[in-house]
Order: structure tokens, then C-alpha cells, then sequence
């Protein structure tokens, strides 16, 4: 497997049991998926919910533009415009292989991990942990959800991440 999922320290994101409540996330996630109009709002409704849940510090949405395959900057969030801009194009090569081999990137530790440390967005925006899922819809990845976090080591457990990919998916069929 040429990309992997990373496991983090730390088995789940909340070991005290204070984290968010699952059936109140299910009922922020169906309030969304059904109240929502708007592919836009819906993208914004889930960066909103993903970043509450896993207590990620920043996020960006990105979708596919069928006209020529690029990624292109949908929702973000905890980031100013031209942050947003600059970082999607540093953390380009994680993206897109999130996208072209549809799996989770994900580390706990983004400057000391082999695989991630010599990456410029790492260093240019002192990146500590992130996570990466692609958008997937009848076999076909049609975005991505990024989050990060710049100051916790071992911020996202293998649980977020999964909690991730499993509402990414249903955001993309939204």
C-alpha cells in the first residue's frame, strides 16, 4: 500500500469519555444532510461539524472542478483567504494523493514523520498533526476534507480519522 493511515499514540480522541456526544453528531449530521439546499451550505455545515467534533484547529473543503480536474477551495475555515490560497497550493502533493489513491493520510507528528517532514507546507506553516480524506461518491473521489492543527502532537486519533472518512462520505453524496 503505497500511502497508509497513520495511527496516532493515542487509541481514542477523548479516553475520559467527555468528548462530543455520537447521537447528538448524528443529529447535527441528519439536520444537515436534510435541511440543507445548497451544496455550498452543506460543505460548510460538515467542516463546521468535523472541526467541533475532532477538535481540529483549521479546515478546508476542496472539490474536483469538472471542467479541468483541479482541485479548487470550496470552504475553509480558521484561515484568512490568502492562507488558505497559499496552503492549498504548499500541501498540493498531500491532496492529490489523497484524491488519485482515494485513502486517508493522516500523522500525528507531521515534523518529525519521514513521510511528511520534508513537505514545504509542513515547515512554512509549522503543520504538527492533519488529517486527509477523500470525498468519495459512487466509486469516485470527488474532493477532499483537510484539517490540521498547529500546536498538539498526537491532536487526532485513528477514531477521527475514521469518524472523518465516514462523514466525508456522506457529505459527498450530499
Amino acid at each position: 500500500m503505497g500511502s497508509r493511515l497513520r495511527q496516532s499514540g493515542s487509541e481514542a480522541a477523548d479516553p475520559a469519555g467527555t468528548g462530543p456526544d455520537p447521537l447528538q453528531i448524528l443529529r447535527k449530521v441528519g439536520a444537515m444532510l436534510t435541511g440543507l439546499g445548497d451544496p455550498d451550505e452543506v460543505l460548510v455545515g460538515a467542516l463546521s461539524i468535523v472541526l467541533e467534533t475532532i477538535g481540529a484547529e483549521r479546515g478546508q473543503v476542496f472539490l474536483v472542478d469538472p471542467v479541468d480536474g483541479g482541485l479548487e477551495i470550496r470552504v475553509a475555515r480558521n484561515m484568512d483567504a490568502e492562507t488558505s490560497e497559499d496552503a492549498a497550493h504548499h500541501s498540493r502533493t498531500i491532496l492529490e494523493r489523497t484524491l488519485a489513491e482515494q485513502t486517508i493520510l493522516f500523522s500525528d507528528d507531521a515534523r518529525n514523520d519521514d513521510d511528511f517532514k520534508h513537505f514545504q507546507s509542513v515547515a512554512r506553516y509549522r503543520i504538527v498533526s492533519f488529517i486527509c480524506v477523500p470525498m468519495v461518491t459512487r466509486g469516485r473521489a470527488i474532493g477532499t476534507i483537510y484539517v490540521d492543527n498547529r500546536s498538539i502532537v498526537n491532536r487526532f486519533a485513528r477514531s477521527d480519522a475514521d469518524f472523518m472518512q465516514v462523514f466525508a462520505s456522506l457529505a459527498a453524496v450530499a
